[in-house]
């Protein structure tokens, strides 16, 4: 199986063509694991495309994939890159199973709505996880 055109244009740096590909991606597509065990995200990541990781991430790109190196887009960065992860804050819509997982909790309780605090907002989910994953080793 040959890689994806996304992960070529990342890997090769070319800024013009990712941006013309992310137009019509699918979060799936984004995330696709390549041959070499790799995402997008990753090639990105270890090799410095600064302006590449910054429009991934704020396409959606999963920041938490694993490659078969098992590590993370992140682990592989560099301090500049890793910058740029901390910057980038991408917050994905609620899934339909936290939907329905509060419409049970409603339910359940019989009572008005309950207030829903969204935790992830100001978050730097980077650094966070990455500082967790750090105090389990």
């Amino acid at each position: 199986q040959e890689p994806s055109a996304l992960y070529n244009a990342c890997r090769n740096n070319d800024i013009e063509q990712v941006k013309t590909l992310l137009t019509n991606t699918s979060l799936e597509q984004l995330n696709r694991i390549e041959p070499n065990g790799s995402t997008a995200l990753h090639a990105a990541s270890f090799l410095s495309r600064g302006e590449i990781v910054k429009l991934l991430l704020e396409q959606g790109a999963d920041r938490w994939i694993k490659n078969r190196y098992n590590m993370t887009p992140y682990e592989e960065a560099k301090p500049h890159i890793k910058e740029i992860f901390d910057k980038t804050n991408y917050i994905p819509p609620l899934s339909p199973s936290t939907i329905h997982t509060y419409v049970k909790l409603l339910h359940a309780t019989k009572s008005e709505l309950l207030p829903v605090v969204d935790l992830r907002q100001n978050m730097k989910p980077n650094r966070v996880r990455h500082q967790a994953n750090s105090q389990n080793e």
